[in-house]
Protein backbone atom coordinates (compact mmCIF):
# COMPACT_ATOMS: atom_id res chain seq x y z
CA UNK A 1 0.00 0.00 0.00
CA UNK A 2 1.48 3.41 -0.51
CA UNK A 3 1.53 6.38 1.40
CA UNK A 4 -0.11 8.37 -1.08
CA UNK A 5 -3.50 7.70 -3.11
CA UNK A 6 -5.19 10.47 -5.36
CA UNK A 7 -8.58 11.37 -4.69
CA UNK A 8 -10.71 13.71 -6.34
CA UNK A 9 -9.99 16.56 -4.58
CA UNK A 10 -6.16 15.83 -4.72
CA UNK A 11 -3.54 13.98 -3.29
CA UNK A 12 -4.15 12.33 0.98
CA UNK A 13 -1.19 11.54 2.75
CA UNK A 14 -1.87 8.96 5.04
CA UNK A 15 1.45 9.02 6.85
CA UNK A 16 0.19 11.93 8.90
CA UNK A 17 -3.02 9.76 9.79
CA UNK A 18 -1.67 6.05 10.16
CA UNK A 19 1.14 5.42 12.63
CA UNK A 20 4.09 4.79 10.97
CA UNK A 21 5.69 1.98 13.25
CA UNK A 22 4.28 -0.84 15.34
CA UNK A 23 6.00 0.85 18.19
CA UNK A 24 3.57 4.03 17.63
CA UNK A 25 0.43 1.96 17.05
CA UNK A 26 0.69 0.14 20.22
CA UNK A 27 1.59 2.90 22.02
CA UNK A 28 -1.45 4.87 20.65
CA UNK A 29 -3.79 1.86 20.91
CA UNK A 30 -2.20 1.77 25.02
CA UNK A 31 -3.04 5.67 25.38
CA UNK A 32 -6.74 5.15 23.74
CA UNK A 33 -7.05 2.14 26.29
CA UNK A 34 -6.07 4.12 29.22
CA UNK A 35 -8.39 7.33 28.12
CA UNK A 36 -11.15 4.50 28.14
CA UNK A 37 -10.49 2.71 31.31
CA UNK A 38 -10.49 6.56 32.91
CA UNK A 39 -13.29 7.47 31.44
CA UNK A 40 -15.05 4.51 33.01
CA UNK A 41 -13.93 5.01 36.54
CA UNK A 42 -15.58 8.32 36.33
CA UNK A 43 -18.82 8.82 37.88
CA UNK A 44 -21.90 9.37 36.23
CA UNK A 45 -22.22 13.65 36.32
CA UNK A 46 -25.96 13.02 36.21
CA UNK A 47 -26.86 11.76 39.54
CA UNK A 48 -24.51 14.43 41.03
CA UNK A 49 -26.20 17.55 39.71
CA UNK A 50 -29.46 18.97 40.85
CA UNK A 51 -28.82 20.00 44.10
CA UNK A 52 -30.20 23.45 43.69
CA UNK A 53 -27.28 25.64 42.94
CA UNK A 54 -27.77 28.35 40.61
CA UNK A 55 -25.63 30.58 40.73
CA UNK A 56 -22.07 30.06 38.56
CA UNK A 57 -18.37 30.34 39.96
CA UNK A 58 -15.92 30.56 37.28
CA UNK A 59 -11.75 29.72 38.84
CA UNK A 60 -8.48 29.91 37.37
CA UNK A 61 -6.58 27.48 39.11
CA UNK A 62 -2.95 25.71 38.98
CA UNK A 63 -2.90 22.31 37.55
CA UNK A 64 -1.90 21.10 40.66
CA UNK A 65 -4.61 22.08 42.75
CA UNK A 66 -7.07 21.56 40.27
CA UNK A 67 -5.69 17.21 40.45
CA UNK A 68 -5.61 17.95 44.44
CA UNK A 69 -9.87 19.25 43.95
CA UNK A 70 -10.42 16.18 41.72
CA UNK A 71 -8.66 13.55 44.21
CA UNK A 72 -10.55 14.73 47.10
CA UNK A 73 -13.52 14.61 45.11
CA UNK A 74 -13.20 11.31 43.97
CA UNK A 75 -11.99 10.03 47.26
CA UNK A 76 -15.20 11.47 49.20
CA UNK A 77 -17.69 10.09 46.15
CA UNK A 78 -18.57 14.18 45.66
CA UNK A 79 -19.04 16.74 43.31
CA UNK A 80 -16.23 18.98 42.66
CA UNK A 81 -18.93 21.56 43.51
CA UNK A 82 -19.37 20.05 47.12
CA UNK A 83 -15.54 19.93 47.66
CA UNK A 84 -15.64 23.80 47.24
CA UNK A 85 -18.76 24.14 49.38
CA UNK A 86 -18.02 22.20 51.85
CA UNK A 87 -13.73 23.90 52.47
CA UNK A 88 -16.06 27.48 52.24
CA UNK A 89 -18.12 26.36 55.05
CA UNK A 90 -14.78 24.87 57.09
CA UNK A 91 -12.93 28.38 56.31
CA UNK A 92 -16.24 30.28 57.74
CA UNK A 93 -16.12 28.62 60.59
CA UNK A 94 -12.33 28.87 61.37
CA UNK A 95 -12.96 32.49 61.08
CA UNK A 96 -15.91 32.78 63.25
CA UNK A 97 -14.28 30.72 66.05
CA UNK A 98 -11.30 33.56 66.16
Amino acid sequence: MTANKSTEGGELDLSKVAPQSRKEHAQAFDERAQAERDALQRPDGRRLRRKGRTENLSLKVKPEDLATLHRIAAAEDITMTEVIVRAIAMYDKALRGK
